[in-house]
């Protein structure tokens, strides 16, 4: 491969660092390996289309000296990719950040249809069967975070039914190191996987990124989302939906059964503090989605 990849490239000279990563004469490369033709040209078309120049850039398929985005091997697809190492700061360009979540909602409303990944569904109610087996203390705390997931589901189903937006297809937002940078640009590092339908991921990012740096950061961040696509697209309603789903006790529920007495108070401790953190996070989103209707 490393013949064919000097070629295919220009390369005077390389070698391989490790099975993914290759030294070479332009720096050092990321090597993708790809099964599915038809998923590899949707994010290549979907990388292409999500570059905001000259703030942001997605990391693009390095083109072949014959202006292929991928060479074949072996009955696979290979696409080369620049390794860049400097992660891209969070605080203070949180402007620049919603450029790029901007870019990928405007993208994943018009991208084109491709198998996607099924976000999990909440397991709160499978835990009505082991309520019994549990000590009292986690039983109590357990069932009264059942009550109010059903509140949530149900809040989150009505504001789905309010509406008939259409979910966003986008490639994965799992965490902030997927930001690198080059001359002060941002460089987001797509996924290989299949993208999902909807806020799953990118909801979770938001909630990570309020945890880490502050609901004044978050704001900062969201301002950047243009305000044409959180009423007019009504994706804001589509977002806090996905916020209000009861995900927090999914890892209670694969727990029960399989995870000691402590393993299990484990669960049920942090199953409340991310149910605390959500709360937070909905109320924050509730308010700006509701100031943003008023100055409308």
């Amino acid at each position: 491969m490393l013949t064919k990849l000097q070629e295919q490239y220009a390369w005077d000279e390389a070698r391989f660092v490790t099975e993914t990563l290759v030294e070479t004469t332009q720096g050092r490369k990321r090597i993708h390996l790809w099964q599915d033709e038809t998923l590899l040209n949707w994010h290549i078309l979907w990388r292409d289309r999500c570059s905001v120049t000259p703030y942001v850039l997605v990391d693009r398929m390095i083109r072949t000296t014959e202006g292929k985005p991928y060479l074949k091997w072996k009955h696979r697809y290979v696409t080369v990719h620049d390794d860049l190492q400097e992660h891209f700061p969070q605080k203070g360009r949180e402007g620049t950040w919603g450029m790029l979540l901007a870019s990928m909602i405007e993208n994943g409303l018009g991208t084109n249809h491709v198998a996607t990944e099924e976000a999990p569904a909440p397991r709160y109610a499978e835990l009505s069967h082991s309520l019994s087996s549990m000590e009292e203390a986690e039983r109590q705390m357990v069932r009264r975070l059942m009550t109010e997931a059903s509140v949530r589901e149900k809040k989150a189903g009505k504001l789905l039914r309010s509406t008939n937006a259409s979910l966003p297809i986008m490639d994965r937002v799992e965490e902030t190191k997927q930001a690198k940078t080059t001359f002060d640009v941002l460089v987001w590092y797509g996924t290989t996987a299949r993208p999902e339908r909807g806020y799953y991921s990118l909801v979770r990012f938001l909630k990570e990124w309020r945890q880490r740096n502050g609901e004044e950061s978050l704001l900062r961040l969201l301002e950047g989302i243009p305000e044409k696509v959180i009423l007019g697209e009504d994706q804001g309603a589509l977002m806090l939906a996905e916020a209000l789903k009861p995900y927090e006790l999914n890892h209670v529920a694969e727990c029960v059964g399989k995870c000691s007495a402590e393993d299990l108070k484990h669960e049920v401790k942090r199953a409340l503090k991310e149910w605390e953190q959500t709360r937070g996070f909905v109320s924050l989103m509730a308010n700006w989605l509701d100031q943003k209707k008023v100055t409308t």
